[in-house]
């Protein structure tokens, strides 16, 4: 189905029709020839200019940038801990590394 937003008031005389689209017995997508047609303003979806630094907006995108660049670090760091660990555990199963040293890396490596 085609999502059209609800608007208050028109801004301009440009309409934009859109027909709702359902699915044939082939499963391929078809226009509804008796579907009810839904007239919006053209445009009127897209957000007014500089309305992205309101506080509510700009909150908005600041914490969901933080949490994604703060998945990311974490990710990588879990990735580097987990690369390290492995690398010391096949050092240890090929007798070049004793486990007590072993244990001495982590607990190094956890400090940096």
């Amino acid at each position: 189905m085609l999502a059209t937003s609800s608007y208050p008031t028109v801004r301009n005389s440009w309409w934009k029709e859109a027909s709702i689209l359902h699915r044939d017995d082939s499963g391929g997508l078809m226009l509804s020839s008796s579907s009810a047609k839904v007239k919006r303003a053209y445009l009127s979806d897209q957000k007014k200019p500089l309305e992205h630094l309101k506080p509510k907006s700009l909150v908005i995108s600041t914490v969901r940038v933080v949490f994604v660049q703060g998945g990311t670090t974490v990710t990588s760091v879990l990735g580097e801990q987990l690369t390290m660990e492995i690398d010391r555990e096949e050092l240890v199963k090929q007798g070049k590394l004793t486990p007590e040293q072993a244990e001495k890396d982590a607990q190094e490596w956890e400090k940096v």
